[in-house]
């Protein structure tokens, strides 16, 4: 599994959400494999290097999701227009997105500056960029009863944060965000799977069910000549 997380700036001397994505990257190593999109990378030790990608115009968001081609694109931070345009971008390229807004859709975050601020950033991509998210993750029972609130999105699940609560371990944490990624994914299988690899399967399940002694054979024509070419197609596509 191939796990994208995306920051406007990583900076794990200061700010949480960047340790927090230190930790998983850290943490997840048994189950994925972790890259960090960046607009602002401060150079730091604790993380690898290699799993940095910082965009520039030269190097954009969108040719960044296709080089890595991961199967979940995890989206940290709120209120801001690049976050959302990246996380806009890559559903509609069909990437499964996560989005972790780190309290900040609280209601009390939301009041603040909200006619000066808040109210436009919603009506300009904060709404709509909420509403495309496959899973909004949240840190806790609070923080999840004001997004609910919202309504803007009632795929929500809670996994506290290790950093902040001793309720539960950095081992605990990264298990349970792994399930997260794989249900998602396991959710959406049927997406997965092409028009020419679902007719194949209907095909053999067909020969299956009238010949006994079916070999699967080059050039076997299982029932009829449309459906050997399905079941050719899909072995050759992969």
């Amino acid at each position: 599994m191939v796990i994208l997380h995306y920051i406007d700036r990583f900076d794990i001397s200061k700010d949480l959400n960047s340790k927090f994505i230190t930790v998983l990257c850290n943490g997840m190593s048994e189950y994925a494999v972790s890259h960090i999109v960046t607009k602002c990378y401060v150079e730091n030790n604790d993380i690898d290097k290699e799993l940095i990608h910082v965009v520039n115009k030269r190097n954009g968001f969108i040719r960044t999701l296709y080089d890595i081609m991961p199967k979940i694109v995890h989206i940290h931070g709120c209120w801001s227009y690049d976050t959302a345009k990246f996380l806009i971008a890559a559903k509609r390229r069909g990437f499964y997105i996560v989005w972790s807004p780190h309290g900040g859709l609280q209601n009390w975050v939301i009041k603040n500056n909200f006619y000066s601020k808040k109210l436009s950033r919603i009506i300009m991509y904060q709404f709509f960029a909420t509403t495309r998210c496959d899973m909004i993750h949240v840190c806790g029972e609070i923080e999840q009863d004001n997004v609910k609130k919202l309504r803007w999105n009632k795929n929500i699940t809670v996994i506290k944060n290790s950093l902040v609560t001793q309720e539960i371990t950095v081992e605990q944490m990264c298990k349970d965000m792994a399930m997260m990624y794989q249900n998602i994914i396991d959710k959406n299988i049927n997406k997965e799977i092409n028009i020419s690899t679902q007719k194949a399967f209907y095909s053999l399940i067909k020969a299956g069910l009238i010949r006994d002694d079916i070999a699967l054979r080059p050039g076997l024509n299982i029932i009829s000549e449309e459906e050997r070419k399905n079941f050719t197609q899909l072995k050759y596509n992969d």
